[in-house]
């Protein structure tokens, strides 16, 4: 993956959540040092419903970084619409790439 928020690094994330919660069903877990939280908050309505999920990644130490991943899932009638984004919200960049290209041998 060459950037935070490319198509390879939500295809790497969706694959590293299916291999650490297969279930889907945690709301912390632990991958290779870094503390993942999921929050869900949905609304369901007369004339749509949306679903937001919320990832929160943390890596601590002197090097340390947090990464906030997001998954909005939209509805109305038949129609879906879908929305990811990812923003850093501390730490540098190049600690969290290192980490992320480690884990991809792992998450293949």
């Amino acid at each position: 993956m060459k950037r935070l928020g490319d198509l390879s690094f939500f295809y790497f994330f969706d694959r590293m959540l299916s291999v650490s919660d297969p279930d889907f069903s945690l709301d912390r877990w632990v991958v290779d040092g870094v503390t993942w939280t999921r929050e869900r908050h949905s609304f369901a309505g007369l004339t749509h419903s949306f679903t937001t999920e919320v990832f929160t990644g943390s890596c601590p130490g002197h090097q340390g970084w947090t990464l906030l991943v997001v998954k909005e899932h939209w509805w109305k009638g038949n129609q879906e619409r879908s929305q990811r984004w990812v923003l850093l919200t501390s730490g540098r960049r190049a600690e969290v790439m290192a980490w992320l290209k480690k884990q991809e041998k792992n998450f293949k």
